[in-house]
């Protein structure tokens, strides 16, 4: 049972890497695994433009790609510079609409907020659970009770 769910994780991974991004130089960065076990960056040629030292990486969104490294999340961008220099959010989501929601302990809980492209907290972590932005709010979930919020992590109507 267990080698059918790795099998299935396995084929997931390869068939969503194949979604890159184009970088600067037109070239598609597409996650993929090294000889070494861990994940890098490959262009259309198969060359590893970012070398393979992450845990494991996902695609890139929004110029940022989020990977996996040490049990912490971070982002890259097209070149391969980490935007904090080390992997430092427990949790993460990709990139949407500039924003993209972290979650870092805080007296021993985990608590969700929204950085921008340039690394900035924008939204102190507060929230129990935070969703992607979509059309200008976020779901987010705090004591038990479900909201929206607006980009300045302000409560709006749904």
């Amino acid at each position: 049972m267990l080698k059918r769910i790795n099998s299935s994780l396995i084929a997931c991974i390869i068939a969503f890497s194949f979604y890159g991004v184009t970088a600067g130089n037109n070239n598609t960065l597409t996650p993929a695994p090294g000889n070494n076990g861990k994940w890098g960056f490959v262009n259309r040629s198969g060359h590893f433009v970012i070398k393979p030292k992450y845990d494991y990486a996902f695609n890139f969104s929004e110029g940022l790609a989020l990977v996996y490294a040490c049990n912490k999340f971070g982002y890259i961008d097209t070149e391969g510079n980490l935007l904090y220099r080390r992997v430092v959010f427990d949790k993460a989501h990709h990139f949407k609409e500039g924003l993209a929601a972290v979650a870092v302990r805080v007296n021993e809980n985990i608590k969700w907020g929204y950085i921008n492209a340039t690394g900035e907290m924008v939204i102190k972590p507060q929230f129990d659970s935070a969703g992607d932005f979509r059309s200008g709010k976020a779901e987010v979930q705090l004591n038990g009770k479900k909201y929206f919020i607006d980009k300045e992590g302000i409560p709006i109507d749904g």
